[in-house]
């Protein structure tokens, strides 16, 4: 318990000196769809998997090349078996996971920005999901409308993450840089932000 207000007193704290150092708070949140389908020819079965995520987010802009801030990433998925044209399983799960960051302003030319973000993420163990904490490292761009407003996509197919899921113990790594599925829209996560 003592880590805990020792975490909020500095939490607290470091909000406070940005707000004295120019610091910009903001809103804001993404929506993230895939679609993915299986076929297995041998015995005739198709998976279809459809994913939607909803992630708002709160954080702040330090000197405009630092950003602080946290998300809360609600995920819903529903999958399909099918043999033939009729339905032989259908499966749902929820999920949530809290995901703290920083990023960093790398480039910037105009309106549009570059930004190196690291995240970690933590998944407690819920009905069906297995609890699990990653950290991942991944590009980002963003495009400034205005004073208040600012268009983001997170390049999911770049990066590197490192994740542990405690339940099965297993730790996955993984390192991605490849533009072959760049249109994948599982891969493009696409959010906005308002600058107060």
């Amino acid at each position: 318990m003592k880590l805990f207000y020792k975490v909020l007193v500095l939490a607290v704290s470091a909000f406070a000196l940005s707000q004295t150092a120019s610091a910009q708070v903001y809103i804001g949140g993404s929506l993230s769809m895939a679609s993915v389908r299986q076929d297995k020819v041998q015995n005739e079965k198709t998976t279809c998997t459809d994913i939607y995520s909803f992630a708002p987010e709160v954080g702040y802009l330090y000197k405009d090349n630092w950003a602080f801030g946290g998300r809360l990433s609600f995920a819903y998925a529903s999958a399909e078996s099918f043999y033939g044209y009729s339905v032989e399983s259908s499966e749902k799960k929820s999920a949530f996971a809290l995901v703290p960051y920083t990023a960093y302003r790398a480039l910037s030319f105009g309106d549009f920005s570059v930004w190196a973000e690291g995240a970690l993420s933590i998944i407690p163990a819920q009905d069906d999901v297995d609890g699990s904490l990653g950290l991942s490292i991944a590009p980002v761009l963003s495009y400034t409308l205005g004073d208040h407003f600012i268009l983001r996509t997170e390049l999911n197919f770049a990066g590197f993450s490192l994740s542990r899921n405690f339940d099965k113990e297993v730790t996955t790594f993984g390192f991605a840089a490849g533009g072959d599925n760049i249109l994948k829209v599982g891969d493009i996560t696409i959010g906005a932000v308002y600058r107060f």
